[in-house]
């Protein structure tokens, strides 16, 4: 077994993997150049670069690791892009990078070569549309469309929604002249943002010969129509999106962990791949609390065959409490503010849930951390209304 985990980022996805991996017995690293939510655990080192240098990240990784037998993985698109730029040299500091091949990463890295790679293999997907430079729309599109930025922008402070919804052309215009301001390439689809599709999240661990434990879960919230992240999801076993989840990653030969995000049409009983993050995620620790052991199966620390059999948990219900009351209770888009969602009906979902995004009674650090910013934030705002009556 490794000596230690590094984990490159700071983020609440590494968070949910930093508390597997160190109950698991592994040491386990944090290292990057900023502070986040990760670092406020009890559970991890933390190894702060002072510079955002390469080079310097580099060497830095070099000396910290040394002699010790390591393992590194990415808690985000931005540090996987730095493995993909980096990754001969990584690959001489490492074990093992637990990820996929250049070639994959490149792939799932990018929303206009994934869905043109679906439309290749025959994989089921939104349809796509190539934007040229001067704007022009090949083939001629059909609305709704669904507006994304190329690349996942979550690292950058260029303001851009995650997603949109484009109804008619002189929106998309609008849109496409806020993108091309702002020097980022667009990704454009066919929108399957209608009342009546579920949202999945197909969790997952694939192994270098193959064998791959998925979990499938839904994202109740935020709601399709949002374009945000899952703040409330519960598990959902379902062997047509698993099968279809697996067929996926053996086209693609992926190794690693990660997840797939999965619409489905439940008229048609068609599922629609949206993208593949080949990374770990929020939502990771509902994963393991449905299939115990994924992380260790994807090292070799345990035999395959302890985990393949292991009974699926469908009892788990994960909640980002504070992401989910700005989902619910927001002025602009808030569920229950709009109706989309009834107020009993919110209560009763976060009474019921039973796996957190970050409360956790042996590591209770980063829960006291968020819920100090948010009364912060509350009380600010409070203030702001009384001054401004």
């Amino acid at each position: 077994m490794p000596d230690c985990l590094v984990v490159l980022g700071n983020t609440l996805s590494a968070l949910a993997l930093t508390r597997v991996a160190a109950r698991a017995g592994w040491r386990v690293i944090l290292a990057s150049d900023t502070e986040g939510i990760a670092g406020k655990s009890r559970l991890a080192e933390k190894l702060i670069f002072q510079k955002s240098d390469p080079e310097y990240i580099l060497a830095k990784l070099e000396r910290t690791v040394g002699k010790s037998t390591a393992f590194c993985i990415a808690d985000s698109d931005r540090w996987l892009r730095f493995i993909a730029a980096h990754r001969n040299r990584l690959e001489t500091i490492f074990s093992d990078l637990l990820h996929p091949d250049q070639k994959v990463l490149n792939i799932c890295l990018d929303k206009n070569r994934f869905l043109a790679w679906c439309r290749q293999n025959s994989i089921t997907a939104p349809v796509d549309y190539t934007v040229d430079a001067s704007g022009k729309i090949t083939p001629d599109p059909i609305f709704p469309l669904l507006l994304r930025p190329e690349l996942t922008q979550h690292e950058t402070s260029k303001g851009l929604p995650k997603a949109v919804e484009i109804r008619d052309m002189a929106d998309l215009q609008a849109w496409l002249k806020k993108f091309k301001a702002l020097d980022v390439t667009p990704a454009l689809s066919q929108s399957l943002l209608f009342p009546d599709v579920k949202q999945y999240a197909a969790g997952f661990v694939r192994r270098k010969d193959g064998q791959t434990l998925i979990t499938v879960a839904e994202k109740l919230r935020s709601f399709p129509e949002q374009c945000a992240g899952g703040t409330y999801m519960v598990a959902r076993p379902d062997a047509g999106v698993e099968n279809f989840t697996r067929r996926i990653l053996d086209s693609l030969d992926f190794y690693g962990m990660g997840e797939a995000e999965i619409m489905f049409d439940i008229h048609t009983r068609t599922p629609y791949i949206i993208e593949i993050n080949a990374r770990p995620w929020v939502q990771y620790s509902l994963a393991e609390k449905m299939r115990p052991g994924m992380f260790d199966f994807l090292t070799d620390n345990v035999p395959p065959s302890t985990n393949m059999d292991k009974k699926v948990n469908e009892t788990v219900r994960w909640l980002h409490f504070n992401a989910d009351l700005f989902v619910c209770f927001s002025r602009s888009t808030g569920a229950v503010r709009n109706g989309r969602c009834s107020l009993m009906s919110y209560i009763g979902s976060v009474a019921r849930a039973n796996t957190f995004a970050l409360f956790d009674f042996k590591d209770p650090g980063p829960f006291f951390h968020n819920t100090r910013e948010l009364i912060t934030m509350m009380w600010h705002t409070l203030f702001k209304r009384k001054t401004h009556a």
